[in-house]
């Protein structure tokens, strides 16, 4: 089933989600792992271009983590979500932690060949709920998570029993960790949407059983 889709300038159609046991793509019927993610890409008329099915169990619990899309000015194709367990995206096996969800930030060419791919695995929950490109290629990733989250040489931190705080975190083109913030306080948070504006500033919302600050 599909989570997310998004057009190109030239009316091409990409599309990310999670396919289960068998799926047909317009290229006839094939296997898939249980909650596969995947990518496609169909021409304006509805023609398939590409399609990638990998490897991995994504998160299937929780709607708001589910695979995201997002498309640079050059063409660049973006992919975040959620997993459990191990995962290929094309680079090799990305990191996990089988006690809880880990999230990933992907990049693809317009072909479909994957550039690279990061996984941030930690004892607790971590999931990944929307993606932004901004007009440097920037990339931004908004979700929530609990405990400690390290990404790169950047660490943000909830309480020991907090429910979860959001975070926004920003990387390079090229998948390196800029910059990670979070908020929250010892209530239930979730970032569900990102935006990134035409000055490269983001815009994001979510939800707050508390206090955001």
């Amino acid at each position: 089933f599909v989570t997310d889709a998004i057009v190109d300038a030239a009316g091409d159609v990409f599309a990310t989600g999670m396919s289960i046991e068998k799926a047909d793509f317009g290229a006839g019927l094939i296997d898939s792992p249980n909650w596969a993610p995947f990518i496609v890409k169909y021409a304006a008329n509805g023609k398939l271009r590409w399609v990638r099915l990998f490897s991995g169990w994504l998160d299937n619990t929780d709607g708001d983590q589910s695979p995201r899309l997002a498309l640079g000015n050059d063409g660049t194709l973006y992919l975040t979500g959620s997993y459990h367990g191990p995962l290929d995206l094309g680079t090799g096996p990305l990191p996990y932690d089988s006690s809880s969800f880990d999230f990933f930030v992907a990049s693809f060419n317009a072909n479909g060949t994957t550039r690279w791919s990061k996984g941030f695995a930690a004892p607790r929950y971590q999931g990944a709920s929307a993606l932004a490109v901004d007009s440097h290629g920037a990339v931004w990733v908004t979700g929530n998570f609990q405990g400690a989250m390290q990404l790169g040489s950047h660490t943000v931190f909830t309480g020991p029993n907090d429910p979860g705080q959001v975070f926004l975190a920003k990387f390079s083109k090229d998948g390196e960790a800029l910059h990670a913030v979070s908020w929250g306080d010892d209530q239930p948070q979730q970032a569900f949407s990102l935006t990134a504006l035409t000055d490269d500033s983001v815009v994001f919302g979510g939800g707050s059983s508390g206090t955001i600050a």
